[in-house]
C-alpha cells in the first residue's frame, strides 16, 4: 500500500538542512572522529621540559656563579692581607678593619674600612676605601678612596679632609704592570692651625716600556706622566715657597734594570730598597724630559738626568729656566735662610746672567745640579735636601752638612 505524502502546515517554512534535530551527516563524521582521536603528547612533553628542566639548569648556573663570586672574593682578600703584610719590607704599616664582601653579582669588591697607611716618610687614614675586580675585567683591580682622609707628612704634620674620589688602577702589559692613579676634589685643613688646604686634581701613570730585568742602562723600561692643578698648602709645609701651586706637570722615563718587588717576576726584588740598589749598581737613570713648575715666586722648567748615589740618594745634573729667582733671594733673604750680604751678592752674580723680557720679567737659564744632597742653582748653592729611607732595610743616610759657604751663602 502506498505511504501517502505528508506535507508541512501552510504558512511554515521547510526546515533548513543541518538544523536541531536532523545532523548533516558531514558533522556527525567530524563529531565520531573527535571521539576516537588520542589526546595530543607533544605539546605536554615540551611544556614538561620548559617547566622543569630549563629551571633546574638555571639553578645550577646560578649556584655554580655563586659558588666563583665567592672563591674569587675570598681570593682577593687573601690576597690583599699577604700584599699588606709584605710592605713590611719596604717600612710600610697597612691595616684596615675587617674586610667587607660586596658588589655581586656584576663584581667582586671587598670593602676596607678604617684603612691605615704609615710609613717613615708619612701616613694615610680613610674611613671608606675599597678594592674592586669588575666581572669582565677580572685581571684589572681598582682601589678607591673617598669621603674623610687624614695625610701625615714626614715631619709629623697633619692634614685632614674630604676627597671626592682617589682612584687606582693596575693593569697587565706585555711589558709588566701599569698603574694610573687619579685624585680629585680634595678640601681640608691643617690639623694644627686649621689653615685651608685644597687640591683641584692630581693624576700619575706609570707605564711598562720593556722588562727591567736584564735592561742596559740606556734601554727605558718606564715612562712616568703626572699633572698636578691648583694645590694650595699651609706656609709650613711648603717652607721657603709660596702656598699655592696652580699646576705641576712631570714627563720622564725609567732607564736601566729596575723591577718593581712583589711584581710577580722570578726575578723581582723582595723589597724597594733591593730594587733601587740593582738598578744603581746596573747604571739605571732617571730621564727628566720635562718638570714644570708654577709655584711662587718661581715658575721652572727643568730637564736632565738623575741617579742614585752610593747612599741611596738623588744625584744628578739638570738644565733649566727659572722665572721669578730675584723674588725667590728676596723671599730666602726675609726668612733668614740667607743674610742680607749674600743675597746682594746673589743678585749681582744672577743679574749678569737673565734675559729680561718685554712686560719686565727676567728668565735665567741656568744649569742645576744635586750633589752630596745639596742642591746648587747655577753659582749660587740654595738648600740641603733632606735624606730619603726608601725602606727599614736601609742603611740610615749620612746626615747632610749642615752649612753650605761657597760664595758666602749660607743654607
Amino acid at each position: 500500500m502506498a505511504r501517502s505524502r505528508q506535507t508541512p502546515p501552510r504558512g511554515s517554512a521547510p526546515r533548513p538542512s543541518g538544523s536541531a534535530g536532523t545532523r548533516p551527516e558531514s558533522g556527525l563524521r567530524a563529531e565520531t572522529g573527535d571521539r576516537a582521536s588520542p589526546p595530543p603528547t607533544e605539546g605536554r612533553g615540551f611544556n614538561a621540559f620548559r617547566m622543569i628542566i630549563l629551571p633546574s639548569v638555571g639553578l645550577v648556573v646560578l649556584l655554580l656563579f655563586t659558588q666563583g663570586w665567592f672563591m674569587l672574593a675570598d681570593s682577593v682578600t687573601e690576597g690583599w692581607g699577604r700584599w699588606a703584610a709584605a710592605q713590611k719590607k719596604n717600612g710600610w704599616t697597612i691595616t684596615t678593619g675587617a674586610p667587607q664582601r660586596r658588589g655581586y653579582p656584576a663584581k667582586v669588591e671587598i670593602g676596607l674600612p678604617m684603612l691605615r697607611i704609615t710609613g717613615a716618610t708619612g701616613g694615610l687614614e680613610a674611613e671608606s676605601a675599597s678594592l674592586t675586580f669588575n666581572g669582565w675585567a677580572p685581571g684589572t683591580p681598582i682601589f678607591r678612596i673617598s669621603g674623610p682622609v687624614t695625610l701625615t707628612l714626614a715631619d709629623g704634620q697633619k692634614l685632614t679632609g674630604t676627597v671626592d674620589e682617589a682612584k687606582g688602577i693596575l693593569k697587565q702589559a706585555s711589558g709588566g704592570t701599569s698603574l694610573a692613579v687619579t685624585l680629585s676634589g680634595f678640601r681640608g685643613r691643617q690639623v694644627t692651625t686649621g689653615v685651608p688646604v685644597t687640591l683641584d686634581s692630581l693624576t700619575l701613570s706609570v707605564d711598562p716600556l720593556a722588562p727591567g730585568a736584564g735592561a742596559s742602562d740606556r734601554t727605558p723600561v718606564y715612562r712616568l706622566a703626572a699633572t698636578l692643578k691648583n694645590l694650595i698648602l699651609p706656609q709650613t709645609v711648603t717652607g721657603q715657597f709660596g702656598t699655592n701651586m696652580p699646576e705641576a706637570v712631570l714627563q720622564a722615563e725609567i732607564r736601566g734594570p729596575f723591577v718593581l718587588p712583589g711584581s710577580g717576576s722570578a726575578k723581582a726584588p723582595g723589597t724597594l730598597t733591593q730594587a733601587l740598589q740593582t738598578w744603581r749598581d746596573g747604571g739605571g737613570t732617571l730621564e727628566l724630559q720635562r718638570l714644570y713648575l708654577d709655584w711662587a715666586p718661581l715658575k721652572i722648567g727643568i730637564a736632565g738626568t738623575m741617579a742614585l748615589d752610593e747612599g741611596l740618594q738623588p744625584e744628578g745634573a739638570f738644565s733649566t729656566s727659572i722665572n721669578g729667582l730675584m723674588p725667590m733671594l728676596d723671599r730666602l733673604e726675609r726668612q733668614g735662610i740667607i743674610r742680607g750680604r749674600d743675597a746682594s751678592v746673589g743678585r749681582v752674580l744672577l743679574g749678569a746672567m737673565g734675559q729680561r723680557a718685554t712686560d719686565g720679567t727676567v728668565t735665567h737659564t741656568l744649569p742645576l745640579s744635586i750633589q752630596n744632597q745639596k742642591l746648587t742653582v747655577g753659582p749660587v748653592p740654595l738648600m740641603a735636601m733632606p735624606p730619603i729611607r726608601w725602606g727599614d732595610d736601609m742603611q740610615t743616610p749620612g746626615t747632610p752638612t749642615p752649612a753650605v759657604t761657597p760664595q758666602g751663602v749660607t743654607d
